[in-house]
């Protein structure tokens, strides 16, 4: 049997694959709650499915203007359709805003990153 093959989640924006991010968190919340009535558990609501994703560092692809994407999202207050993948051979699409933009940068070794935390709606699997 072959060994599986790891690689960097694929980052797609505004419906083009412009990365890859190779740092990331991706959180996913189903929003239920217990229910409890009369000392005990009687059973679960159905919530409303979220998501956060932090990315930490994305190798984007030439051209690609990722960076631009996301901050002109956090600067305007507008939703961005990303895409990750590929988890479960799924590609996981959701309209998300960008709450944080955290840009760190070192002179000495000439590096520039960038931190983005991104919320919304659990959107759809393809």
């Amino acid at each position: 049997m072959a060994s599986p093959i790891v690689r960097n989640f694929s980052l797609f924006a505004q419906g083009r694959k412009c990365g890859e991010a190779t740092g990331i968190a991706y959180d996913q919340e189903s929003g239920n709650e217990i229910q409890i009535g009369d000392g005990a558990v009687i059973g679960v609501s159905q919530g409303v499915k979220t998501v956060n994703v932090q990315l930490s560092q994305i190798i984007p692809y030439r051209g690609s203007q990722v960076g631009r994407i996301l901050e002109d999202a956090f600067d305007n207050n507008t939703s961005i359709q990303i895409g990750l993948g590929i988890i479960g051979n799924r590609i996981h699409k959701m309209d998300l805003y960008c709450t944080k933009c955290n840009i760190k940068a070192e002179m000495k070794n000439g590096t520039c990153n960038g931190e983005f935390t991104l919320i919304g709606g659990a959107g759809t699997k393809v």
